[in-house]
């Protein structure tokens, strides 16, 4: 009778353990799908829903650095707007040199066994992939770019996206209602 008493609890513990996990590959690799999301709009100006779309940029696509320089210029005493508008800014932007997207998002010194084609995937699991979404919105008279990528198998049953905690819903970044990539583990 102790003996299943003992292995009651032990095994909750040890399935609690395995959740905790499992749940921070998931969230690991939700980051890098987010990583690669964000360069692939400031690339196209768009988020993709298409798996073989990023990975392909990812691959085989190049990121620009692009230095950027503020000139302010201020307004002097005899210009008419002088009371009632601020300083002149103007943006200057210079591309300076472009690296394959592989070697800037994902350094091998950081990343060393990062394979770009696994991306879709769960971490662990062969078949089952990450549910993704793209679109656009609209929010008031502009239209928005979003996206969603959620856990489509939660290792933790208790997960529920109907579930009146966010973070209790299943891992995810993004959202189908509003313009934002954070993650409601963070």
């Amino acid at each position: 009778m102790g003996w299943l008493v003992y292995d009651s609890i032990f095994s909750v513990i040890n399935e609690a353990e395995a959740i905790k996990k499992a749940e921070k590959k998931v969230v690991e690799k939700l980051k890098q799908i987010r990583k690669a999301e964000v360069a692939y709009f400031n690339k196209y100006k768009t988020y993709t829903a298409d798996w073989d779309s990023l990975v392909t940029f990812i691959k085989e696509d190049t990121i620009y650095t692009v230095e950027r320089t503020e000139i302010i210029t201020p307004r002097t005493k005899n210009d008419p707007l002088y009371y009632t508008r601020t300083d002149s800014v103007r943006i200057e932007e210079d591309t300076i040199g472009r690296e394959l997207a592989i070697k800037k998002l994902f350094p091998i010194a950081e990343y060393p066994n990062f394979n770009p084609e696994r991306l879709p995937y769960l971490p662990g699991r062969d078949t089952a992939t990450f549910e993704i979404w793209a679109d656009t919105l609209r929010k008031g008279q502009v239209l928005v770019n979003a996206i969603e990528v959620v856990d489509s198998d939660p290792r933790d049953p208790t997960r529920n996206d109907n579930d009146e905690r966010r973070v209790r819903w299943r891992l995810r970044f993004g959202s189908k209602y509003d313009a934002t990539t954070s993650g409601n583990w963070e």
